[in-house]
């Protein structure tokens, strides 16, 4: 078992993606020999889990951590990390000892019952809406299901969509310690969430558009991990993406096509004018970072 999906983000020094750090558990006994097992355990000092609890083998990245002097920071606490101010030299005045640890920041940036929240909220037409009061109260199965067809349509795009609006402070949060790290330590960093590709495509969207990467850029930056999923079925192809309706369609979620992200950056422009700084000033990473 391997890091899956494990790159540098394009354009980025120090910067690394992937999918779930889990396989980091495999080398305890044993010296990193490949290229993401070496990267993470001894040139990364901060990485950022990115799913919620009940996607993790807390076993097995206990192992890991331990076996490589990791310490686990959770909490979506923004106080955690006011700007770094400059001193009359010029130096970063940083008296935080927790910045100069090996870390594991776990933040959820898509808490499911947040992320069904605004589905109802947001996406459920008038005419859904009230079936879905109905069904809360007598048929739970069929709001599954209404719920599920809502999701199905909405795909990767919705998906995106969904995380940068339930997962604003923890996203923020991620960008701050990242920031800090960089500019405080020597070190890289990483983040993650189960297959690398949808929460860490949007943050990797992020990190680019802070650094002035073009569309072009960062779409092709989400398209990589198309090419980088080891199991054929994860790629999204004409013929799988038929909807099975009143279930989750998990074809409709596979791989990384172009457009999602595509559309993603359409959304977040029609909201917020831009991603850097009309988004990011929404969720509090403003110019002070």
């Amino acid at each position: 078992m391997v890091i899956e999906n494990f790159r540098p983000v394009s354009g980025t020094t120090r910067i690394y993606r992937c999918a779930k750090t889990e396989p980091l558990a495999n080398i305890i006994a044993e010296e990193p020999s490949s290229q993401p097992e070496i990267i993470l355990s001894t040139q990364t000092g901060l990485i950022v889990d990115l799913r919620s609890p009940i996607e993790r083998d807390e076993t097995k990245t206990q192992q890991w951590m331990a076996r490589f002097a990791f310490q686990a920071t959770e909490g979506t606490d923004t106080s955690l990390t006011p700007p770094l101010l400059l001193d009359e030299n010029d130096n970063y005045n940083d008296n935080d000892n927790l910045t100069k640890q090996k870390r594991v920041l776990r933040l959820d940036v898509q808490p499911r019952d947040k992320v069904i929240r605004y589905l109802d909220d947001t996406w459920l037409t008038p005419s859904e809406k009230a079936l879905s009061k109905m069904y809360f109260v007598f048929d739970a199965g069929r709001l599954h299901s209404l719920r599920m067809d809502v999701l199905n349509q909405r795909g990767l795009a919705g998906l995106n969509e969904a995380i940068l609006q339930v997962g604003k402070s923890d996203l923020c949060v991620a960008l701050r310690e990242i920031t800090r790290h960089l500019e405080t330590q020597d070190s890289g960093v990483a983040f993650h969430c189960v297959k690398g590709k949808d929460r860490t495509g949007v943050m990797a969207m992020l990190l680019q558009s802070i650094l002035g990467a073009t569309d072009g850029e960062i779409i092709d930056e989400y398209h990589r991990s198309d090419a980088a999923m080891r199991d054929p079925k994860e790629i999204r192809t004409g013929d799988n993406r038929v909807l099975e309706k009143g279930n989750f369609c998990k074809n409709r979620f596979a791989g990384a096509p172009r457009e999602a992200m595509v559309d993603t950056l359409v959304f977040i422009r029609q909201k917020y004018g831009s991603v850097c700084p009309g988004y990011l000033d929404s969720i509090g990473f403003d110019a002070v970072w």
